[in-house]
């Protein structure tokens, strides 16, 4: 118990990044569920389901993919010290995964309009987490001289967490509040939002750096990264496609005309 206290009371910036992520998601995309008018019980109860399963299966994808050596160094315990060490696709993966089982297998409907709902909550707390990723330099890439640079123990640095954070600030919320205006149909956001995050995260992984102590692993010359965003990207696109066709809306639910406030 004293280990695990100490390690939930470590206050530096993931003690601000996180929860401001996640308290600043579950707000916005319980705020759209209401004005959607679906069942906000329910529909909480999905959401805290998807941010716990996410945030267990995050750090057990972080250790086993990314940080092996803390696995032979620390024992399987560390696999459940959840609180330290994040993939932000493992948590990602790990949330589609819960939902699934909550809504697919409990609940036995479709879930568009609820992932629609959550994945507007989910860009506005990624600006936050990749705040996190920023001030921490948890992600850093090749060397420079940029006068944004990132001061690296071994020198300045491009820092991937900036420019992830960046992009979402100044592309991906923007386009989700620009196409809330336009009353889309369901699906829409799920489709904008992986299309946009997949082809910008396959960019930007091509910057990871390779000269570090423990850099990303790489399979055939790309990222684990890479292949998530392209799956990403492939899923968007599907879903774009089923979208336009009008396949994704849940017939049993009558969707009122969504509110034009950002």
């Amino acid at each position: 118990m004293t280990v695990l206290a100490a390690g939930l009371f470590q206050f530096n910036v993931w003690s601000f990044a996180v929860p401001a992520a996640i308290v600043s998601g579950y707000w916005f995309a319980l705020r759209r569920a209401r004005e959607a008018g679906i069942n906000t019980r329910e529909f909480e109860s999905s959401m805290e389901w998807a941010i716990g399963g996410g945030l267990v299966i995050s750090h057990m994808v972080e250790i086993l993919l990314y940080q092996p050596q803390r696995l032979k160094a620390e024992g399987p315990l560390t696999l459940l010290k959840f609180w330290d060490g994040l993939s932000s696709y493992g948590g990602f993966f790990g949330a589609i995964l819960v939902l699934a089982v909550f809504y697919r297998i409990l609940r036995r409907r479709r879930w568009w309009l609820e992932a629609d709902l959550i994945m507007q909550g989910l860009i506005l707390g990624w600006i936050f987490g990749r705040f996190g990723c920023t001030v921490s330099g948890d992600h850093p890439g090749p060397r420079t001289t940029v006068p944004w640079a990132y001061p690296y123990p071994d020198g300045p640095r491009h820092n991937m967490g900036l420019y992830e954070m960046v992009f979402t600030a100044l592309v991906l919320f923007p386009a989700t509040l620009i196409l809330h205006r336009f009353k889309p149909p369901v699906g829409s956001y799920v489709a904008l939002n992986c299309l946009l995050y997949g082809a910008g995260r396959f960019a930007l992984d091509f910057l990871r750096a390779t000269d570090v102590e423990h850099p990303d692993p790489r399979y055939f010359g790309l990222t684990l990264a890479h292949y998530c965003s392209l799956a990403i990207f492939l899923f968007g696109l599907y879903a774009a496609i089923q979208c336009k066709r009008g396949k994704l809306a849940n017939p049993a639910l009558s969707v009122p005309t969504t509110s034009t406030t950002p």
